[in-house]
């Protein structure tokens, strides 16, 4: 069986709400020809309403909230499997021989310790339904968080950005770190 490709984006859109600006997203990743996008804190109505009619959308969001992840794939591709925490902040997609999992940990310094939880027990749990069951695992979103002090901009804070938990969530599922481009 040959293999498909597909091209996915992830972006995490700041709590746009407005219709316009959601409309000027789908449109960027139509220009884009993205089959899967994964977006963080977006507005989870408008979302829906904007991307139904030509994608399969995922979505979680904290109770009570309007503003959470969302996974939109185009509808011609057949969705396996699907997986949601129950605290808004991971979509698992399982499609093709590939699973996407869109993640959006929760950000600033005085977090330090419910992130390390996320990528130590809270993903990890999740992501362990289907280990070793896909040639593909793709992890994508949010992290608010760097896995190497190098991929700090700001030396004075890279011990306070470099999270632990998320290598070590790597590591047990094999997962490959980005690379760190050299600037000119």
């Amino acid at each position: 069986m040959g293999s498909v490709s597909f091209k996915i984006l992830s972006l995490n859109v700041r709590r746009f709400e407005r219709q316009e600006k959601i409309l000027n997203i789908k449109h960027f990743c139509e220009l884009s020809s993205a089959d899967v996008i994964c977006f963080q804190e977006i507005h989870i109505t408008t979302a829906l309403k904007i991307f139904s009619s030509q994608y399969q959308v995922y979505v979680n969001f904290v109770h009570n909230q309007e503003i959470g992840i969302v996974t939109v794939v185009k509808k011609c591709f057949k969705i396996i499997d699907f997986a949601m925490c129950n605290q808004g902040r991971i979509i698992g997609i399982k499609f093709l021989n590939t699973q996407v999992w869109n993640i959006y940990a929760a950000s600033g310094s005085g977090n330090k310790k419910e992130r390390e939880s996320f990528f130590r027990e809270s993903l990890p749990n999740l992501m362990s339904i289907w280990k070793d069951q896909s040639q593909n695992v793709i992890q994508l979103g949010d992290h608010n968080c760097t896995q190497r002090y190098a991929d700090s901009e700001n030396i004075a804070w890279q011990k306070h950005h470099v999270q632990a938990g998320l290598n070590a969530q790597m590591d047990l599922f094999g997962l490959k770190k980005k690379k760190k481009k050299k600037r000119k």
